[in-house]
């Protein structure tokens, strides 16, 4: 029976933990269509905030969801995944999972401006690509490492470490202990932490430059530009002092 379930979590469970990327995308480019971000702009409403509530509220969203899944498998079900697999490697795969999902829909949600192609563009990555990532898992990499050209993709690392953790409990031997964690597990747990926060720092940048709705977006260079400006300014300053 348990290994039955752990083959079943290698595919849905990863899928219904993917089911906040759509919501998030969605959201953004809603907000974008109606013109509401216009909107909270002109009531003086700073960018930056804007991420940062978005990302604190989608990410305590994701990690109700998260917990209630671990908390349904530990409590209710009585899953040897969730009782024997090591909580706080799960919890780290789920966090970093967590973060990669918000950083991809504010990185994706920038070249959309319609809601129904975000609908569909979110649960096509959501849904197809991480299932995807899964059967590759089980047929292609299930005797070998994962391609490092798929580290980039944080949905395959995601499905991979959760593959990992699965397989593990189906053949009995559930990652207990941190010595159980396998060379190419820290690899993805790494790689999913380093591209959630690029992916992030990336849709910040092209937010600002690449020509939305509405708005003018600034110049490619507009960091560098900034700099050699107050550069100046303080130059300036030094020869009236």
């Amino acid at each position: 029976m348990q290994s039955t379930l752990a083959t079943i979590m290698i595919m849905v469970f990863p899928i219904c933990l993917s089911m906040g990327l759509p919501v998030f995308i969605y959201q953004i480019v809603l907000e974008k269509e109606t013109r509401l971000m216009e909107y909270m702009k002109m009531n003086g409403l700073r960018m930056p905030n804007y991420w940062f509530v978005n990302f604190f509220f989608n990410f305590g969203f994701y990690m109700m969801t998260a917990l209630s899944f671990i908390f349904f498998g530990f409590k209710v079900f009585e899953i040897a995944f969730f009782i024997k697999t090591n909580m706080i490697f799960l919890l780290l795969v789920m966090i970093g999972w967590g973060l990669a999902q918000i950083s991809m829909a504010f990185l994706i949600s920038i070249f959309l401006s319609k809601s129904q192609t975000a609908q569909i563009i979110g649960y096509s990555v959501g849904i197809w690509l991480t299932t995807m990532a899964s059967v590759m898992n089980l047929t292609v990499f299930s005797n070998g490492d994962m391609d490092p050209i798929l580290y980039p993709l944080p949905t395959f690392t995601f499905a991979r470490l959760m593959y990992f953790m699965a397989a593990r409990c189906r053949n009995g031997r559930c990652l207990a202990e941190w010595s159980d964690v396998e060379p190419e597990m820290y690899r993805c747990l790494i790689m999913l932490y380093v591209f959630a926060f690029v992916y992030l720092g990336l849709a910040m940048y092209l937010y600002q430059v690449v020509p939305q709705t509405y708005g003018v977006p600034k110049k490619w260079n507009f960091l560098w530009a900034k700099n050699r400006k107050q550069r100046q300014v303080n130059q300036g300053d030094q020869m009236l002092g």
